[in-house]
């Protein structure tokens, strides 16, 4: 064997152990995406609840008294706050 079929022999074992672990790392990739995009649909179906409870709780603020009005006027604001703390957390996924 030649030093250069030596040297070709010896640079295709390292490009091979070198997509082997390309292909290792893509495959590593491709879990922590799908965990990570179960994580956010997650988030975003929780998001999502909270965000039809406020709009009940706004609806519901038409036909209540003067009294209830300000309670829910609170609870609206509050929960509209949460809201907005919930979305900047889960917007640090897309960072």
């Amino acid at each position: 064997m030649t030093q250069s079929d030596n040297f070709e022999t010896k640079a295709r074992e390292t490009l091979s152990e070198i997509y082997d672990k390309i292909k290792e790392l893509e495959d590593q990739a491709k879990k922590v995406r799908v965990d990570l995009e179960e994580k956010l649909d997650e988030q975003m179906n929780d998001l999502k609840s909270k965000d039809s409870k406020v709009y009940k709780t706004l609806e519901d603020a038409k036909h209540s008294s003067a009294a209830a009005f300000y309670d829910i006027r609170q609870g609206v604001e509050k929960a509209s706050e949460a809201l907005r703390e919930a979305l900047k957390k889960a917007s640090y996924h897309f960072k």
